[in-house]
């Protein structure tokens, strides 16, 4: 008991020094590449500040801005966000999505969604119509191809 109530002052001393930013849980665990993410929160800060709420996508082979949002919140005052990220074409595997707030360019605080995976990879099911063919005769395949979310996708694509 005597743990719990030290950890508590603890972590309200933490708080109190800066402030919170609270992501809510993404969607899917999985992303296509191009795919957008929609993302929300909120921030709350121990005194008044003026600075920079930044949206980074950070994945294992880079990290890149997506927005970078200019703003003034009170001491205690709820600042709510909605955001849509993309995947971009360079984030592949694990990536997340960090919320930074920086003051006179010093972090003062952040958060992050938790981790999902980007992929180029699609789901497909086909069928080969022509069981036994000859040389130069035509293959009909029939087939769905489908983002990892079973999300169709229409298009043609090339056997090679």
């Amino acid at each position: 008991m005597k743990k719990a109530i030290i950890l508590f002052s603890l972590l309200i001393c933490i708080w109190t020094a800066n402030g919170l930013i609270i992501v809510e849980d993404l969607e899917r665990e999985k992303y296509n590449i191009g795919d957008k993410v929609e993302i929300s929160g909120y921030m709350i800060q121990a005194s008044d500040y003026s600075g920079q709420l930044r949206t980074v996508i950070q994945c294992e082979n880079f990290d890149e801005n997506i927005k970078i949002q200019s703003l003034a919140i009170m001491k205690g005052e709820r600042f709510d966000f909605n955001d849509i990220v993309p995947v971009l074409p360079s984030a592949e595997g694990k990536c997340r999505i960090n919320f930074l707030f920086i003051v006179n360019g010093v972090l003062t605080d952040s958060g992050s969604s938790g981790d999902f995976v980007a992929s180029k990879d699609l789901i497909g099911n086909f069928t080969i119509k022509n069981v036994l063919v000859q040389f130069g005769e035509e293959i009909g395949i029939e087939g769905d191809i489908m983002k990892l979310n079973k999300e169709p996708i229409d298009g043609t694509f090339v056997v090679s």
